[in-house]
């Protein structure tokens, strides 16, 4: 239902220990349950302002402590400006919207949920000892669009991730500001259509905000770091902004042991004079675990003329570094390979590209690789004069174009190495 409160309950042996804890205030506890918390919960209420460290803003007054479960139904905003520490967190649940929003180091000993209508907004390094939970009608998110890069949705979870179905994930147009940003105008994993930006950031562990567009921001940070499982069944979106000159797509990297569901993962530039795709990494840890259990769209796209984001996957059985890059647009525009700064010399030696579905990979300078493919006739490798460096044996490409003058070494050992040139 989205909602998880309870209120002037005699509770007798009532096992809740399938699902989250339930806080019972002004109840009592009949004996003979499990999974029920009597402690009676620090309630906010907001009468005096936004200032969660203000004692007057609490019901039972007082500022909450690593003591005391945080419940936010109150429509009044709550804002955290000093590092936090508390028991548990719960943002909505009530008849109208709740919100909070984070611009310090929060940390919460069980558990964060956010209810129907609640909206977390966590702009500073989060950790959760226990679960986070989205349920439907909830929204995680940052604050934005932001210059320079202050905010993004870091939190590092010691127990699971469940994004329901309807939950949402979601820092669309919360990257960098219009007309601002590494790759502005409307570019970061893509180029953009719009101006002179160029691709940036890393590939196997992107962190950067989507850059603005000459109208738009760009698409914000979704970094979480999972010890258990990530259940998607919602929206997890870094989009950039679509109105009048769209920025880029954002990031979205992700690590758990495992990651399942049905929702969407996706870090598209905007589609109005669009701007380019952003960048996804996936990457999971547990033994013997890859992606057969996640069955929703895994999206980097720049609609139209814009350039595709960069979608990597690593299975528990890669080595780091070892995955798989995917290049995939609906489009026609460039992905410019290596980035610009901030990147990683060499990031990509030991990975396999795989370019597909007009999708146009261009050289923008000499480029080390593990492997690359061409799954698509309307596929495109443009050298632009450079060498790509691929330390594998010689193979055929696959369908698909390569043009421009460069050369393709194959180099599995290298100094040697096979030289096939294009003219």
């Amino acid at each position: 239902s989205g909602y998880r409160s309870v209120r002037g309950v005699d509770v007798q042996h009532s096992d809740a220990s399938s699902g989250l804890p339930i806080p019972a205030a002004a109840s009592k506890d009949g004996g003979g349950s499990s999974n029920w918390a009597f402690l009676a919960p620090s309630i906010w209420l907001g009468t005096s302002g936004v200032n969660f460290h203000d004692p007057s803003n609490w019901n039972p007054p007082g500022v909450p402590d690593a003591t005391r479960r945080v419940v936010v139904e109150s429509a009044n905003a709550m804002v955290i400006t000093g590092a936090v520490t508390v028991l548990d967190l719960s943002v909505g649940g009530g008849v109208g919207a709740a919100s909070a929003t984070v611009n310090a180091p929060l940390t919460v000993i069980e558990n964060i949920v956010l209810l129907n209508n609640g909206t977390l907004a966590l702009n500073q390094p989060c950790v959760v000892s226990n679960d986070l939970d989205v349920l439907a009608g909830g929204t995680l998110t940052h604050s934005g669009p932001q210059n320079p890069d202050t905010n993004k949705l870091n939190v590092t979870v010691c127990g699971n991730v469940v994004v329901d179905t309807n939950g949402v994930v979601d820092v669309t147009a919360k990257g960098y500001a219009a007309n601002t940003g590494i790759g502005y105008y409307g570019s970061h994993g893509g180029r953009g259509t719009i101006g002179p930006g160029a691709c940036y950031g890393w590939i196997l562990t992107p962190t950067n905000l989507g850059s603005g567009g000459n109208g738009d921001p760009g698409g914000g940070a979704i970094l979480l770091k999972v010890s258990g499982a990530i259940r998607n069944n919602g929206l997890m979106c870094a989009d950039g902004y679509a109105s009048s000159r769209s920025g880029a797509g954002g990031s979205i990297f992700l690590v758990s042991g495992t990651l399942s569901g049905g929702g969407t993962i996706r870090a598209n530039g905007g589609s109005v004079n669009p701007g380019g795709g952003g960048r996804v990494a996936l990457v999971v840890t547990n033994a013997g675990a890859d992606f057969s259990l996640y069955t929703g769209p895994i999206l980097a796209q720049g609609p139209g003329n814009a350039g595709s984001g960069t979608i990597y996957k690593q299975r528990a059985s890669d080595p780091p570094g070892w995955g798989t890059v995917l290049v995939l647009n609906g489009g026609n525009g460039y992905t410019e390979v290596p980035p610009n700064p901030p990147n990683v010399t060499n990031e990509v030696e030991f990975t396999t590209f795989y370019v597909t579905n007009s999708a146009r990979l261009r050289l923008t300078n000499d480029f080390l690789i593990g492997n690359i493919f061409m799954q698509s006739s309307n596929a495109w490798l443009d050298l632009g004069s450079n060498t790509l460096w691929v330390k594998s044996r010689a193979h055929a490409l696959g369908p698909g174009f390569v043009t421009n003058y460069g050369a393709i070494v194959w180099c599995p050992d290298i100094p040697k190495g096979v030289v096939f040139s294009v003219w």
